[in-house]
């Protein structure tokens, strides 16, 4: 391309660019008047628009952090928005970089064969299923674990990846423990008390002992792992 023609095309460039931010900051405003929340969760996942095309793994990490206090209903919403975000700039990097991400899977090519017939055979027994619309509904989950977990196996390469997606995961957890402990309410909580306890049990902002120790135990396991790897 000559320099007349890049100097023909800038300001077509900056007009679409104008107009797409016009268009996304219409979207955000009624977005915001017919639901606080959605048009919130909607602003945030378009502030992350510009990180996941130079750092995606950041924007995993982040997504990580908000799904420990997905629970609540703005923290999820800001959750899924960020999620879709992670699978907008993972599709723009497949495109640009096609060779690494087949490198990363072939690095882990029995992880994803498992994965395959796995899904294939949660798939074949719908055919002998008492309730096939609620098994497709459970098996949609299935699917899109898969996908989310193709993400990260072709997205987190480096140590600092690893350190960054963990690190966001151990502070979100260690932080909901202590509001938890604290009986400071995160949003609504799932309906409950932050400090509440379940027959005895903690169970914060994650509103069930179970869900709380599926994340803590978790937590802890990735602060060793990353420790004895640096160390």
């Amino acid at each position: 391309m000559t320099t007349a023609a890049a100097r023909a095309q800038t300001p077509v460039v900056s007009i679409a660019a104008a107009a797409a931010a016009c268009l996304l900051a219409t979207a955000v405003g009624l977005a915001l008047a017919v639901d606080v929340r959605l048009g919130v969760a909607l602003a945030f996942g378009a502030l992350t628009v510009p990180l996941a095309l130079f750092d995606l793994p950041a924007v995993i990490a982040l997504w990580a952090g908000l799904v420990v206090f997905s629970r609540d209903p703005a923290f999820g919403q800001a959750a899924s928005a960020t999620g879709l975000v992670v699978l907008a700039g993972w599709l723009v990097h497949l495109r640009v970089d096609r060779a690494s991400v087949r490198s990363a899977l072939r690095l882990h090519r029995r992880l994803v064969t498992l994965v395959v017939l796995l899904l294939g055979w949660l798939t074949l027994s719908l055919s002998w299923s008492r309730d096939p619309a609620g098994a497709v509904s459970e098996l949609v989950y299935w699917y899109v674990n898969a996908a989310a977990l193709v993400v990260l196996l072709t997205s987190i390469r480096t140590p600092r990846d690893l350190r960054l997606v963990a690190s966001a995961v151990a502070l979100a957890v260690a932080a909901a423990v202590v509001f938890a402990l604290a009986g400071i309410e995160i949003g609504s909580g799932a309906g409950t008390d932050a400090g509440a306890l379940n027959e005895g049990r903690l169970q914060g902002v994650f509103g069930d002992p179970n869900f709380m120790a599926a994340f803590v135990v978790p937590a802890i396991v990735l602060v060793a792992s990353t420790r004895a790897a640096a160390g």
